[in-house]
């Protein structure tokens, strides 16, 4: 399974999106990520990276290999710092843009990606991406 073949998967589901166990497993057994919207705040992300952001009105969040890159201010010792500085060179940004176009939530990265509609009553809500974390 790829990104393409996971994004397919997920295209036309209805918002709240609720992934099911299987689909998250199914993610993070491929190494792949799902991004969406959730609420008017939140980046959420499932399978191979299990997290959230708060983005509200749009915002970015750097993912890794080993997850969401926390902001700098949440490091309280020099080694968590070192950690933080070696993470952030090989990090790669998403960009969360809200009520942008015809969705609600869309996303931009360099991040080499598949993208899938999430609807709400009909209409297009949300465009999230999949990406495999071997990409980061």
């Amino acid at each position: 399974m790829n990104s393409e073949d996971l994004a397919k998967m997920l295209t036309g589901s209805e918002y709240p999106l609720r992934l099911s166990k299987d689909i998250k497993q199914l993610a993070k057994d491929n190494g792949l990520v799902i991004v969406r919207g959730g609420s008017d705040d939140l980046m959420m992300f499932d399978g191979a990276i299990n997290d959230e952001v708060g983005v509200f009105d749009g915002g970015i969040a750097l993912v890794y290999k080993g997850g969401l890159l926390e902001e700098r201010e949440q490091m309280e010792t020099d080694e968590e710092l070192e950690i933080w500085f070696n993470n952030k060179k090989v990090a790669k940004q998403i960009e969360a843009f809200w009520d942008r176009g015809e969705y609600t939530w869309s996303y931009e990265s360099e991040i080499p990606h598949s993208t899938f509609e999430v609807k709400e009553d009909d209409e297009v809500y949300c465009l999230g991406m999949v990406f495999s974390i071997n990409d980061l």
